[in-house]
């Protein structure tokens, strides 16, 4: 099956999830994907310095603990351009996939509202069908 994704458009939705570094990032998308969509750390971190270069994304070094073995880490986070652009991938995703992705939150009021309505208009259907001589 082709990628529904690009490395750089899961790296952008996952880090709108908060920030992460490269192979945490790569298992977000991964399970945030139902194993759909696995990025190699290959792609993954050439995608993640596309992204720092385009502004999209900040990225910084944590040093590591005391822990034996242990090993310095970058995170990475979205700057407020990358936050709009991946809000923007987020409506064009959903606008696409529909229901998939889930209902906005306003739309699901709406949808509400006129569920409530048309059980209201059915239950005065019912009635006045009831209501009329046979």
């Amino acid at each position: 099956m082709e990628a529904l994704l690009n490395a750089r458009a899961a790296l952008l939705q996952a880090l709108y999830e908060g920030p992460g570094h490269g192979s945490a990032l790569a298992r977000r998308v991964r399970d945030r994907s139902g194993d759909q969509i696995r990025l190699g750390h290959g792609g993954v971190y050439a995608a993640l310095t596309q992204l720092q270069r385009g502004g999209l994304i900040r990225g910084w070094t944590v040093a590591p603990g005391r822990r034996r073995g242990a090993r310095a880490r970058r995170t990475y986070e979205l700057t407020p351009k990358g936050i709009d652009v991946a809000e923007r991938q987020r409506r064009a995703l959903r606008a696409v996939a529909g229901f998939a992705l889930g209902p906005d939150p306003v739309e699901m009021v709406a949808m509400r509202e006129r569920l409530r309505e048309a059980s209201e208009l059915s239950a005065a259907v019912l009635s006045l069908r009831d209501a009329m001589p046979r």
